[in-house]
């Protein structure tokens, strides 16, 4: 409980300490509303107790709000390398877009999507093989603002490396990814990656189709709906070639 306070204090206190450097300077600053500073003060609560979720609210509302925004990264970078899924979400989205128009590390923004697929998040798979295999639907269509990045090009295709991520998204035991099963079926079709074998580029085009008719694209965002019709629609006129 102590901390707690401690904690508190401090963030008022940086809070406060910008508000003054802002108006100095005649910079506009996001005033919390109490309903906001109520949010605050729960999450920072349930973080001092664990709760992971609510430490990756406390950070994008450090960063939203202008609370502290150093700190809000300090946490969203600790959170991704954990595992957590929004905040992976958020680094690996940020550092795409940061090195979109310039060298960039994407060594770094390998390493993210690496953590990632240890921990089991099945979507992180599937986008490393599309890392790999330069494939126009990058990280939810990022690659394409990509080809004017210099570092991004020197990364050679790599399709044996992108097959095994495909393997491991289609394979998952706890959230089987049908993108990642079009994926293996085009490979399969293709012979990228592996030998070509038209059977078992139908079993999987199958299989994928069949749990994309349960996958309820209404909940995503407007960018996964757009990129996994596209992927479907693809997968249907695979289906087609391969009657």
């Amino acid at each position: 409980m102590k901390r707690m306070i401690l904690t508190l204090f401090l963030i008022i206190l940086f809070a406060g300490a910008q508000n003054v450097m802002a108006a100095g300077v005649g910079m506009e600053k996001h005033q919390q509303t109490p309903e906001e500073y109520k949010e605050m003060i729960r999450c920072l609560a349930a973080a001092e107790q664990g709760d992971v979720d609510a430490e990756f609210t406390l950070a994008t509302i450090f960063i939203n709000q202008e609370v502290n925004i150093d700190r809000g990264y300090e946490i969203l970078n600790k959170l991704a390398r954990q595992g957590h899924e929004g905040a992976l979400d958020w680094e690996l989205s940020s550092r795409c877009i940061w090195f979109l128009d310039r060298e960039g590390d994407y060594d770094e923004i390998i390493t993210l999507f690496e953590v990632a697929c240890e921990h089991g998040l099945v979507k992180f798979m599937v986008a490393l093989g599309d890392f790999y295999a330069k494939h126009d639907n990058f990280y939810f269509g990022l690659y394409p603002f990509s080809e004017n990045c210099e570092d991004f090009e020197n990364y050679d295709r790599n399709f044996s490396r992108a097959f095994l991520y495909y393997q491991m998204a289609a394979n998952d035991l706890d959230d089987p990814s049908a993108v990642g099963m079009f994926r293996l079926a085009h490979a399969y079709m293709t012979g990228e990656g592996t030998m070509m074998d038209k059977k078992k580029a139908i079993f999987w085009l199958d299989k994928g189709l069949s749990l994309a008719k349960n996958i309820d694209t209404e909940s995503m965002d407007i960018f996964d709906k757009e990129n996994f019709e596209r992927d479907y629609q693809a997968a249907m006129k695979m289906r087609e070639l391969l009657q």
